[in-house]
């Protein structure tokens, strides 16, 4: 795809979406993602190597690669993030393993609605879990991977009427994949 952006997340971006069609699912991603990163957050944010917390060197490795794809939504991702962090360590930080616990359960919980309700009822079962693995296994490249949680981010904003043509881009991508899907589905 030309203009698939830097990391080709425009690409990816659009295959992602042909699995989050159903408004339901869309909408289950949009509450539990942000309750899935700031458990990923506040788990990373307790755990400390020296004086440097885990929460704050993913943070710099994955700011230059949110602020690539779009410098707005980048920074929003990027400010959501760092601002999560600074909540775990101001209110977390004196539970210790309470509060990883209470982390990984709001994980596992908004995850598993994900997985169950979003994609199991409201997509029927459809899912690109598979899909993005098997890429990374192929392109040993971490990016796209990173990027799953940002799309929900950038599908807000589209929807909210944000660079129409960047919508455009990505549609244009989740057609083509949901045709491709179709036409796989009429083989089996």
């Amino acid at each position: 795809m030309a203009g698939a952006g830097v990391f080709q997340w425009k690409r990816r971006m659009g295959v992602h979406e042909a699995y989050h069609r159903a408004r339901g699912n869309r909408v289950v991603h949009w509450v539990a993602i942000p309750f899935e990163l700031g458990a990923v957050v506040t788990l990373l944010a307790l755990a400390r190597v020296g004086a440097v917390d885990l929460a704050l060197v993913g943070l710099v490795l994955v700011a230059p690669i949110y602020l690539a794809t779009d410098v707005l939504l980048g920074a929003l991702m990027v400010g959501f993030l760092a601002a999560w962090r600074w909540l775990a360590l101001h209110f977390l930080a004196g539970m210790g393993g309470p509060a990883a616990l209470g982390a990984a359960v709001v994980f596992a919980i908004t995850f598993a609605v994900q997985v169950r309700v979003g994609h199991g009822v409201f997509e029927e079962g459809r899912d690109d879990t598979r899909q993005n693995l098997a890429e990374l296994r192929s392109t040993k490249n971490p990016i796209p991977i990173l990027l799953v949680f940002y799309y929900h981010l950038v599908e807000i904003a589209l929807v909210l009427g944000y660079r129409p043509q960047l919508r455009r881009e990505i549609e244009a991508v989740t057609a083509q994949e949901v045709a491709a899907m179709a036409a796989t589905a009429r083989r089996s």
